[in-house]
């Protein structure tokens, strides 16, 4: 089962930080199936995320657990910010089309 998941990429250490991260959320929720979505992107985000993180982070210490546990926590919102931060937007206010 181990060989299967480290196939398609996930890390169970990660997987299990950003699952204790993400359960940290449980509570804002109206509904277990946003709870279980919230938590499942959690670990989604954690899992694959991390690895990328800690290549952009300056510092060469081991902290990928902890990294992966924030990953969990933030969730949707956490991908939200490291793609803004990767892909900010351009500002189309210079566009020559509204003349």
């Amino acid at each position: 089962m181990t060989d299967f998941l480290k196939d398609v990429g996930i890390d169970i250490g990660l997987a299990i930080s950003g699952f204790f991260g993400s359960l940290l959320t449980v509570g804002r929720h109206k509904d277990w199936k946003t709870a279980a979505i919230a938590i499942l992107s959690g670990m989604g985000s954690s899992t694959y995320l991390t690895p990328l993180v800690i290549d952009l982070m300056p510092s060469a210490t081991n902290s990928q657990y902890a990294v992966a546990f924030v990953l969990g926590f933030l969730g949707l919102r956490g991908v939200e910010l490291i793609t803004e931060k990767l892909f900010p937007e351009k500002d189309d206010t210079n566009d020559s089309s509204n003349a």
